[in-house]
């Protein structure tokens, strides 16, 4: 897991350095910010994995993954918002759209599977597949922002 985080981090600097060109507006620029903290906090999520013997290392990689579930949908949108109105094309714009939309299906699916699940067994959580879906939503987003960036400055 560490690896993937650190890619997912990776990937999240290298986009916040490639958009800094192509957004102009102030909520475009604040979700090009909230990348590179998203990029630090996969970081750090990779660095201080969960430990129930290392209170520390659990707290930081608990942040971590806090900033990176709730900021992720938000920077995203903005980023995405700013990206697709520069757009001539609108099947770029929606291809945006769509890409940012499904990160928040993710983060709603895994919140949900949390509540369902607490509801059914109160003082334990279960990560899963909600979870492993809005990470691979989360991934797909910055794919496809990747690919817009690349696509624009060619």
């Amino acid at each position: 897991m560490s690896l993937a985080f650190f890619c997912l981090g990776a990937a999240s600097v290298a986009l916040f350095l490639a958009t800094r060109q192509h957004v102009h507006t102030g909520p475009g620029r604040f979700g090009n910010w909230g990348l590179l903290i998203i990029g630090v906090a996969y970081f750090v999520g990779g660095v201080f994995p969960p430990d129930r013997e290392r209170f520390l290392a659990s707290l930081l990689h608990g942040i971590g993954g806090l900033v990176i579930i709730f900021g992720s949908p938000v920077a995203f949108t903005l980023v995405s918002r700013d990206l697709a109105h520069m757009e001539a094309s609108a099947s770029v714009a929606r291809s945006q759209f769509w890409a940012a939309a499904l990160t928040w299906l993710g983060l709603s699916l895994f919140y949900g599977s949390i509540v369902a699940f607490h509801a059914s067994t109160p003082g334990r959580i279960a990560v899963g597949w909600a979870n492993r879906f809005m990470i691979a939503m989360f991934a797909l987003w910055l794919l496809a922002a990747a690919l817009h960036v690349w696509s624009r400055s060619r």
